[in-house]
């Protein structure tokens, strides 16, 4: 029997192997593609990223699959809504956790506040060490990434215009602990699409690694039995 395709997208700063854990429980259901954007994990790349340029990148990536379930960890769940109401793809299904949909200057100008690799080599130590064993120039990294968040700061590309004209299957998680995400922002995003719902999980966290990865699974494919009808 073959299994459906279903792709896992990282957040800023993340990587797939990050996400070992969840990959391998999906695995019992699905065949996963786990996909690391340019300049991460073990790639170099010297220009700016965006989330337009991510966007492309994720439809060359996927360009063989038909009609493929997605599910996006924070910024991935911006990425795979962005290129599918632009048209780039058409996902079977989208699955969202931990996305951040309000965007605005100073929310941008907040975020990228703890970007700074100065900064998080002498404050928080364990998290450079975590960002160095997980991306091969993990300053230059930061350093686009907070570029990138300045860019939708100034000019975010999901918009109120994108409410309701959308009819793709497409489910918003929001764990209840969550301090990057709000719970608003998160009701609005499910509305993009006719067929979008919300969902809050109880006591989770923002951070994926966090996360029981069985528990995650279970409800990644219990909503997408859900949206999209597969058993």
């Amino acid at each position: 029997m073959n299994k459906e395709p279903l792709v896992f997208l990282p957040g800023a700063l993340g990587a797939t192997a990050n996400a070992k854990p969840l990959i391998e429980e999906l695995s019992r259901s699905y065949t996963v593609q786990g996909i690391d954007y340019p300049g991460h994990a073990n790639s170099s790349y010297s220009g700016p990223i965006s989330i337009e340029m991510l966007s492309e990148f994720l439809v060359e990536k996927i360009s063989k699959l038909s009609k493929p379930l997605i599910f996006g960890y924070s910024m991935g769940g911006y990425i795979a809504i962005h290129a599918t109401i632009e048209g780039k793809i058409q996902p079977g299904g989208i699955i969202t956790y931990g996305t951040k949909f309000a965007w605005s200057e100073a929310i941008a100008e907040k975020e990228t506040g703890h970007l700074d690799p100065e900064m998080i080599e002498k404050k928080v130590p364990g998290f450079a060490k975590y960002l160095g064993s997980t991306h091969k120039d993990w300053k230059r990294l930061c350093n686009q990434t907070a570029e990138l968040m300045i860019a939708l700061g100034k000019d975010p590309l999901i918009k109120d215009e994108h409410i309701g004209k959308y009819s793709f299957p497409l489910w918003v998680l929001r764990g209840s602990n969550d301090n990057m995400v709000g719970e608003k922002e998160s009701k609005w995003a499910s509305e993009i699409s006719s067929r979008g719902s919300f969902e809050m999980v109880e006591s989770w966290p923002h951070p994926l690694e966090k996360l029981p990865a069985i528990e995650m699974a279970n409800l990644i494919r219990n909503c997408f039995d859900t949206i999209v009808g597969h058993n």
